[in-house]
């Protein structure tokens, strides 16, 4: 998983520029909103979000 942050973490900045850390914070902050409501296949073409709530309600969750 760490492996995934850095690649993800490496497109933001590099699709991004900052003004203030304010700004920073904000760009951010919009980012990770849109990340974790984005389907992804290695769950099942669920987004982050949608997979957490799945596990912690125990719904049928395949292993990943």
């Amino acid at each position: 998983m760490m492996c995934n942050a850095k690649v993800d973490e490496a497109r933001f900045y590099s699709k991004h520029s900052f003004y203030s850390l304010a700004d920073l914070q904000d760009q951010l902050k919009r980012y990770n909103r849109e990340y974790k409501h984005t389907p992804m296949r290695p769950l099942g073409r669920k987004s982050p979000n949608q997979y957490l709530a799945d596990y912690f309600n125990n719904k049928s969750v395949t292993d990943v």
